[in-house]
């Protein structure tokens, strides 16, 4: 049953609301452990609405930083980029769902709309759906016949099977090894309770990646596991963002640029705001040495995730490629005033002042 609490009339102009960012869903359960399920109810609708082209989502990585921030939400918005924000809180049972959400203009700090849902947990992956088409709909965003379609594919999970998916994507997020060991485990443990539960599957493939791009294990090892679970999730559901972008990883752990390439192309075209996706594009072009396309598809990764700190140190790499100095030592000095104790970007500083005959800021920047 859906109950309607308050809702808005929303008279403005469609192309003032396009971009959106989710901020970190409110926990309303008693029990502190349920942290993650709230922050996985973020990452889905966040990953719903970034299915639809005509708008931009902004990354749950960069909505995330903003979590218990006392800032405004008109503040929070700017930094993000964001002219619309979507509030919400979350409260579960062992079966049932419950989430209260609100849109607001992010300028005005006025209530749009809002919502509660009461649904199956069974039913969370149509929740998310119906939720993310709604929003479309009150910022009068076009979706498209196939967007529509994708949207409206989702099927009931083992409520038992999505818990420790949720509970897995939790520890994934941190990245250490020891806390992608504790994904595995979660991620594992979804798919004895559902073996055909592609979400899991694509995670672990996912985290084979993660251990291989943070030097944990050798690409030879983590490319055929990658593949191995992304090939499995396919076969399941093929139109599943996480399973092109698993395949990407692993095509290009492998070398392999034109696979890389085609499932990250696919990866963007379902699920457009996918800013991981656009930042494998952008890696493969750089192995080319095509720092242009590097260059323009990174950028399109940052506006998705604002806060990535690892994004703009491709950036400033592929713009050191293209021998665009100045536009580095752009990069770097606004990723030091967002991220003081960052070292990456130095070494490409210092390149670029190298380049530029700099020698007096390259003495200031090695004192830094």
């Amino acid at each position: 049953m859906t109950v309607v609490f308050d809702q808005y009339i929303l008279d403005s102009d469609p192309l003032y609301y396009r971009s959106i960012a989710v901020l970190p869903f409110q926990s309303l359960s008693d029990d502190l452990d349920d942290e993650y399920f709230a922050d996985g109810m973020t990452e889905a609708l966040t990953a719903s609405l970034a299915k639809i082209e005509s708008i931009r989502v902004i990354s749950r990585t960069s909505a995330m930083r903003f979590k218990g921030s006392d800032l405004s939400l008109p503040e929070i918005a700017r930094r993000l980029g964001a002219s619309a924000i979507v509030e919400a809180s979350t409260q579960q049972s062992s079966e049932r769902v419950r989430i209260t959400v609100q849109l607001i203009d992010s300028e005005t700090d006025e209530h749009l709309w809002s919502e509660t849902y009461d649904r199956d947990i069974s039913d969370i992956l149509t929740l998310q759906s119906d939720m993310a088409q709604e929003i479309a709909r009150q910022i009068q965003a076009t979706i498209t016949p196939e967007e529509q379609e994708r949207l409206n594919a989702s099927k009931a999970i083992d409520p038992a099977a999505y818990d420790a998916y949720l509970r897995g994507m939790q520890h994934f997020s941190r990245m250490t090894p020891a806390e992608l060991e504790i994904a595995e485990s979660f991620f594992e443990q979804a798919l004895e309770i559902d073996t055909d539960a592609a979400l899991p599957l694509a995670s672990l493939g996912m985290t084979w990646v993660a251990r291989a791009l943070n030097q944990i294990v050798p690409n030879q090892v983590a490319a055929p596991l990658a593949r191995g679970c992304a090939e499995r999730a396919r076969m399941i559901e093929d139109e599943l963002p996480t399973v092109h972008m698993a395949l990407s990883s692993a095509a290009w752990l492998e070398g392999k640029l034109d696979e890389s390439e085609a499932h990250a192309r696919s990866a963007v075209e379902l699920q457009p705001s996918y800013p991981d996706a656009w930042a494998g594009l952008a890696n493969v072009q750089l192995i080319r040495e095509d720092y242009g396309q590097a260059v323009e598809f990174m950028r399109r990764a940052i506006e998705l995730d604002p806060y990535n700190p690892f994004y703009r140190n491709v950036l400033a790499t592929a713009l050191l490629g293209a021998r665009n100095c100045n536009d580095v030592i752009s990069v770097q000095r606004e990723s030091r005033l967002m991220f003081p104790n960052l070292p990456t970007l130095l070494p490409t500083l210092i390149s670029c002042l190298h380049v530029i005959e700099a020698f007096d800021e390259v003495i200031q920047a090695e004192a830094d």
